[in-house]
């Protein structure tokens, strides 16, 4: 028939559709492997970025967050417990050497201070009353009351002089309560000394 070969004796026949077909079909499955190969390779490339050469200042800066801290630092502290009237400076403030940097309330010695002063004030009233009969044993009563009346002016004075750092306004003040501490404690012994004088008169009577 037309259109196919005759097979040499011993094999067979290989219609020229079959092969037509066949090399067509290996045409096309190489192309599309070549056309898809050469898409491969062409996304692939590397592509580069570049910029003009330039001359200048580089700046670094560096971004971090957290808490902040001093190298060095050291507590303040008033020598006796209270309450803080008044803080005279800033953080981060500079400050020179002996400057008042807080003020602490001084309500409560200075009430300490009346009361003594108003217990000198008794004693000094409990004398006045010897003078006009004194035993040996109110002198003894009242000799005690002078020591007493001494140590609160000790406990006085000592409060008087931590003050005198921290507040000189209040120094001044418990300077002048001072002074009158002493002027009573010195009329209260000058008492005292009448009063032995007395009770001598009289024993010797």
């Amino acid at each position: 028939m037309l259109g196919q070969q005759v097979a040499p004796r011993g094999g067979l026949a290989v219609p020229w559709r079959v092969l037509s077909l066949a090399l067509i079909t290996v045409l096309v499955v190489g192309g599309g492997v070549l056309f898809y190969r050469q898409k491969t390779q062409t996304a692939a490339a590397p592509t580069y970025q570049t910029a003009t050469v330039a001359t200048g200042n580089v700046q670094v800066a560096v971004a971090a967050t957290g808490p902040i801290s001093v190298t060095t630092s050291m507590p303040l502290s008033f020598k006796q417990t209270g309450k803080v009237s008044q803080i005279l400076v800033q953080p981060g403030q500079t400050v020179q050497p002996g400057q008042v940097l807080a003020k602490q309330d001084t309500t409560d010695l200075q009430n300490s201070l009346s009361q003594a002063k108003s217990q000198l004030a008794q004693q000094q009233a409990a004398l006045a009353k010897l003078q006009a009969g004194p035993t040996p044993q109110a002198v003894a009563v009242a000799q005690q009351a002078v020591d007493s009346a001494n140590a609160n002016l000790a406990n006085a004075q000592k409060n008087v002089q931590l003050v005198a750092a921290q507040n000189a306004k209040d120094l001044q003040q418990s300077q002048v309560a001072l002074a009158n501490a002493q002027q009573t404690l010195s009329d209260a012994q000058a008492s005292y000394g009448v009063a032995q004088d007395e009770v001598s008169k009289a024993t010797q009577a």
